[in-house]
């Protein structure tokens, strides 16, 4: 039987009550377009605390089921990270959670996302046609996050479930409470454990109804583990009735998209209206550069280009339109003969409009496919998606090109004369 959002709502803050979570001056609310969130419930200022959790209320390296770890430490297995042993702990507890009328039954579990959430938006599940589509920086993310499932799926289930005969993990399980894990944790090194021993990113905790919280790309609350457990304290003052919101980090939207499922501002219906009507964007947000340098690289230089033409320059330009000074210096060492400073500078401001092009006709490209391809491969909410990222980038691609042409192309790149002013 489903439940009700506001039922849900409610069992997931009464089990908290019941765990020692304090929530104060703030309430849990269904927010349109955003599932639940944690909003203000009277007006908050900068230092005050509003949710406090016990550490026994999270789930991280040191409280989860002790089969995980015995079985892990006897197998002599060392390379498994948290971030997948938390994943099978989660698998371990949706097995055991009884029926929501018994006394037992954790509504937060009830409350993750289910694998069809993670399906319509989040790039892993795009059919290979779509994942060709998306920015380099979120195709290298997929990557990664192939290659750790793919390692600790094929051990933990040698480990765990060997000729069992029941199929106890199966890899869409895994893969689903990977993802839960992967878009749920805070930063959390244990008591006792070697900060220098530990990589960052498996220094994790889940938390239940601190992950309530929503993504945002400012000030909003500061989240911390002390003796006690975890807080949440605000820094900005919030009025009755506003939404708090946490930043994840100052990620752009390739990074949101391929981690977290979503991106932020730019409404697909948006994309013909006047840039006014553009709210919310990601002041983190960038455009990676690199496939169209290499594109506009090889049929300047009549070749692909070397990986140390590339490689550890940082290709990009930010949600502004500016040029990151790497570019420049790449575009510039394309130009042969620079007997003539200021013959040199216009073919390195050709090149530029030839990189900012090489952009606009992939975005056409896309939108090409979504046109011929829609109704047949992938799902509405995965081109919704996808179109709606490429027509951020266009918007930035228009925005450095407006720079370009007020003489303004780089915020810190190749200067030879004033038609590369930084400022």
């Amino acid at each position: 039987m489903s439940i009700s959002q506001r039922d849900l709502i409610r069992d997931i803050l009464n089990w908290g009550k019941e765990h020692g979570v304090v929530l104060n001056g703030v309430k849990a609310k269904a927010i349109p377009n955003r599932g639940i969130g944690l909003v203000a419930t009277r007006a908050l200022k900068p230092g005050d605390t509003v949710l406090s959790i016990p550490l026994k209320a999270t789930r991280n390296i040191k409280n989860i089921h002790p089969p995980i770890i015995f079985k892990t430490h006897d197998a002599g297995i060392t390379d498994i990270t948290v971030h997948s042993l938390l994943a099978v702990d989660l698998i371990i507890s949706f097995q055991n959670n009884p029926a929501r009328t018994t006394p037992n039954h954790n509504p937060w579990l009830a409350a993750l996302p289910s694998l069809e959430d993670f399906t319509k938006t989040t790039p892993y599940f795009f059919p290979p046609e779509l994942q060709a589509l998306l920015p380099k920086p979120a195709c290298d993310i997929i990557a990664k996050q192939n290659r750790i499932i793919n390692h600790d799926f094929s051990i933990l289930s040698d480990i765990y479930w060997p000729g069992s005969g029941r199929n106890l993990m199966t890899k869409e399980q895994f893969v689903h409470a990977w993802f839960i894990v992967n878009t749920r944790t805070f930063h959390y090194l244990p008591p006792g454990m070697d900060e220098k021993k530990v990589s960052w990113d498996d220094q994790m905790a889940l938390v239940p109804i601190a992950d309530l919280v929503n993504h945002g790309d400012g000030e909003g609350c500061v989240f911390g583990f002390s003796e006690d457990g975890f807080v949440a304290i605000v820094e900005k003052e919030y009025h009755r009735g506003e939404e708090l919101s946490l930043c994840y980090g100052r990620h752009g939207n390739d990074s949101l998209l391929a981690e977290y499922g979503f991106i932020m501002g730019l409404n697909l219906e948006q994309v013909d209206e006047n840039e006014e009507g553009r709210s919310a964007e990601n002041r983190w947000d960038t455009v990676d550069l690199e496939e169209a340098v290499r594109a506009v690289g090889a049929r300047q230089l009549g070749r692909e280009m070397r990986t140390e033409e590339l490689e550890g320059k940082g290709l990009k330009m930010d949600c502004k339109g500016n040029i990151g000074g790497d570019v420049m210096n790449v575009l510039g060492n394309m130009v042969e003969g620079n007997d003539h400073e200021g013959d040199v500078d216009e073919r390195v401001k050709q090149l530029l409009r030839d990189v900012l092009l090489a952009l606009n006709e992939r975005y056409r490209e896309v939108l090409g496919r979504w046109k011929i391809n829609g109704e047949t491969v992938g799902e509405e909410s995965q081109w919704d998606i996808l179109v709606r990222r490429w027509a951020q980038i266009e918007l930035i691609v228009d925005r450095a090109r407006e720079r370009q042409g007020r003489g303004k192309v780089s915020a810190g790149g190749r200067r030879r004369s004033q038609c590369l002013d930084s400022n």
